[in-house]
């Protein structure tokens, strides 16, 4: 992981995330744009989701050790991020580990950068519940319906919400959301599992 500024410049200086970087050139050669892992830094465990299905690619990831603790990082086109977008996150974390010498954000960053995986694998795919549980910004309770149950088309367009593009998106790919907008349509989702399954028509 580089850091161009050092270390006095740690709040205003990007960080590159090298292995973020390798990640998403094996991911690129199987045709993969989502994957889920599991990540650390010092006693904290994380799970995460690596999302490049959106025009900024953005890492999520919620504390195993604290599972209300969430954070979605935004990541630019070199791979880098900003430090000081981890600085709530990390103050969180040390409070509830309750550190006797709470871990720094650059060392937070370093560590973080060795545990992720640096090859992609089908297998890291992750299923709609996971993408909903990792981008809890969805939360209300019809975007937390994982199952895909069909479409609902409209006269006006205005009608298919920005909520409603993100999650045909991400639960079912750039593809469908390209579908929707032609259609007019709203994706629909179900609690439970109707067997219905997005192809286009």
């Amino acid at each position: 992981m580089s850091d161009p500024g050092g270390q006095s410049s740690k709040y205003t200086q990007f960080m590159e995330i090298t292995s973020l970087k390798a990640l998403h050139a094996s991911m690129k050669a199987q045709n993969i744009d989502l994957q889920c892992f599991e990540a650390k830094s010092g006693r904290a465990y994380f799970n995460c989701l690596f999302s490049t299905r959106e025009d900024t690619y953005r890492l999520s990831f919620i504390a195993i050790t604290a599972p209300k603790k969430h954070a979605q990082i935004s990541i630019f086109p070199d791979y880098g991020v900003l430090p000081w977008h981890f600085e709530g996150f990390i103050k969180e974390i040390n409070k509830d580990l309750d550190y006797k010498s709470p871990i720094d954000t650059l060392e937070f960053l370093k560590q973080l950068n060795e545990s992720i995986p640096t090859e992609a694998s089908r297998k890291m795919s992750p299923t709609a519940k996971q993408i909903l549980h990792l981008r809890p910004e969805q939360s209300n309770s019809r975007t937390r319906r994982p199952y895909f149950a069909g479409w609902k088309k409209w006269r006006d367009m205005s009608k298919v919400t920005e909520r409603n593009k993100l999650k045909t998106l991400m639960l079912l790919g750039p593809r469908a959301l390209q579908d929707s907008l032609a259609m007019n349509a709203s994706s629909i989702w179900s609690e439970v599992d109707l067997g219905k399954l997005w192809s286009r028509e």
